[in-house]
């Protein structure tokens, strides 16, 4: 086996305002081998707990569920993340970091003694520009995560946004190298839509819409609790009859469910809509994504990814990180969709 900086064994964290999802995985010859998985879902007393409350939970988990590594990498929220795209010219070379120091201040107001930000370069083929991938935090909110992340008997070896994690788990994927590809992340109470463009990150953006939106309107709908909403999205979803076209009574819990969905989805539609003809105008790009992955817990909601290609116009599928042939598993979790962000994180050392 090769070793990962003298661990085998590499622990992804992802901690939203909702759920702890764990992935710990190994890395070979013969590529990367999952080991565990866990989710655990995050109470009100575990938020008035603040940073230690949340060590616990998370320590717990590890506990419980046997994970032996001790190395491990997190995401911040995008609450906590500002990611922007900065173009250089292609002879930039050293000058680089000069030039991102310089831009750095005008998206922040706070000071440069409380921020911490890190960049990736992107080569253009054919062109006088680098594109450039800035993510950009408060000290303190990363600070804040790897203390948790210490109280819980780990190593904090890094801390990154979202997009990254998840654009790492792309690179293994083959057939989209010429493509444009686009991906929503469906968490409580946000989306993030990223596109690449030939596996190279072109567009960040957080959408102030999310699962606890399509709950709040089952809830609104039928007068039920969120336990009860949670239940009725994730085992009615978007019935299969409707999306066919079949009659369904419209006093119906099926059709009621769907509509209340419908209608939360329709508001992510418009928002998805508008970021990206905002991005294309700003880029004069002409085309859309040719495909949609979809991630994060609501991925799971029956026939999501139906609906959305019928109403974007785009082919759509729940992403299979398996797919990428690099990835083996022996964890026995049933749908990897959910933990995407995390698996991303635990082949960071790969």
């Amino acid at each position: 086996m090769i070793s990962i900086a003298g661990h085998k064994r590499v622990l992804g964290i992802d901690m939203s305002p909702r759920f702890i999802k764990l992935v710990e995985v190994e890395s070979g010859r013969g590529g990367i081998m999952v080991l565990k998985t866990a989710i655990d879902r995050i109470t009100e007393d575990d938020e008035d707990g603040g940073p230690v409350r949340y060590a616990e939970r998370l320590k717990g988990l590890i506990r419980n569920n046997g994970i032996k590594a001790k190395k491990a990498f997190a995401v911040l929220m995008p609450e906590d993340v500002i990611e922007r795209f900065v173009s250089v010219p292609a002879e930039a070379g050293k000058k680089i970091r000069e030039i991102i120091e310089w831009e750095v201040p005008k998206h922040i107001d706070y000071s440069m003694e409380e921020t911490v930000y890190d960049y990736n370069i992107s080569e253009i083929p054919d062109s006088s520009r680098k594109d450039v991938h800035l993510a950009i935090a408060r000290r303190d909110r990363v600070e804040k995560l790897a203390s948790i992340i210490q109280e819980a008997d780990l190593c904090p070896e890094g801390i990154e946004s979202r997009s990254s994690s998840l654009c790492r788990l792309m690179n293994g994927f083959s057939g989209i190298e010429k493509k444009t590809v686009a991906i929503l992340d469906i968490e409580h109470r946000w989306s993030t839509l990223l596109i690449l463009r030939d596996k190279v990150l072109i567009m960040s953006r957080r959408i102030e819409n999310g699962t606890n939106d399509i709950l709040e309107s089952i809830s609104s709908l039928i007068g039920c609790s969120e336990h009860e909403s949670r239940v009725y999205m994730m085992e009615t979803g978007f019935s299969e009859p409707i999306i066919n076209g079949e009659e369904v009574p419209p006093l119906s819990l099926e059709y009621t469910v769907y509509s209340a969905i419908e209608r939360s989805v329709d508001r992510l539609v418009a928002d998805l809509k508008r970021s990206y003809e905002i991005f294309k105008a700003q880029n004069e790009m002409q085309n859309n994504p040719d495909i949609i992955y979809l991630t994060g817990g609501t991925s799971l909601l029956p026939n999501i990814d139906r609906v959305l290609q019928i109403k974007m116009g785009i082919e759509t599928e729940v992403l299979d990180p398996f797919g990428t042939g690099l990835l083996s598993d022996e964890s026995g979790t049933d749908s990897f969709a959910q933990l995407t962000v995390a698996l991303g994180l635990a082949i960071r050392s790969r």
